[in-house]
């Protein structure tokens, strides 16, 4: 009722608008919408770019730069017959239980094995988690979770640097935040995004399976592992270009 007040005399007129940036993941599909607090007319110079700030046009160039490219999820390397292996990176809060819960789902993936590496985080500090994403080198996947809780505690998640870290891995990122419905922006530029620790343990168990069943009954490992390594590339080319 307040923003209809001040939008009286507005009707058909540019505005200015302030509010809080939402994502909606659904089926593979990414929505944002704007919870708007405040309105004002806009002027020129706002319209012609001036007036942004300069996170406001940093945040922009991400969004608008950044084209979806889905890395395949890597395939297991096995050696002498031997089962075949995963290297994963799982970055966690420093306290709670999800590590417990995430580890849980690899625990159960026979014929896999799951070579893993924890890295706990201060989940409430975008340069602390900048700083884990940038420590975890030379894993096939990189895994981000935490629990739930309210959407203020998850605006380090829509960090601009952090957003460009994750997507500069070379590696399969999938974020598990503990909450559906309301996407951060992480969500959207991961390779997969699942609601709970729980359900992405479990996907990457899954995936790790029918990555291996793949390599081994069509193009064989040393083919499927070469294939991979193309993607990666293609997807270094396209982040770089944006």
């Amino acid at each position: 009722r307040r923003l209809a007040e001040k939008a009286r005399g507005l009707e058909h007129a540019r505005v200015r608008v302030r509010g809080d940036l939402g994502t909606n993941l659904w089926r593979g599909r990414l929505a944002f919408r704007l919870d708007v607090r405040e309105m004002e007319p806009a002027d020129t110079r706002y319209l012609e770019g001036e007036g942004e700030s300069k996170s406001d046009r940093s945040l922009s160039s991400v969004l608008r730069g950044y084209r979806r490219y889905r890395v395949s999820f890597p395939t297991p390397r096995a050696e002498d017959g031997a089962t075949g292996t995963l290297s994963v990176c799982v970055i966690h809060p420093v306290s709670g239980q999800v590590l417990d819960d995430f580890l849980g789902q690899l625990r159960e993936g026979r014929g896999i094995s799951f070579k893993v590496h924890a890295l706990g985080a201060n989940m409430g500090s975008a340069d602390k988690l900048r700083g884990a994403v940038a420590g975890a080198e030379s894993f096939d996947v990189v895994a981000l979770i935490r629990g739930g809780g309210a959407r203020a505690e998850f605006e380090p998640l829509n960090d601009v640097r952090l957003l460009r870290a994750w997507m500069e891995k070379n590696a399969y990122t999938v974020s598990a935040i503990g909450h559906s419905g309301d996407s951060t922006l992480l969500d959207a530029v991961s390779d997969a995004s699942c609601e709970t620790p729980t359900a992405a343990g479990a996907y990457i168990r899954e995936s790790a399976l029918a990555a291996g069943r793949a390599a081994e009954t069509e193009p064989g490992v040393e083919t499927e592992r070469l294939r991979a390594e193309l993607r990666r590339q293609k997807r270094t080319i396209t982040l770089l270009g944006a």
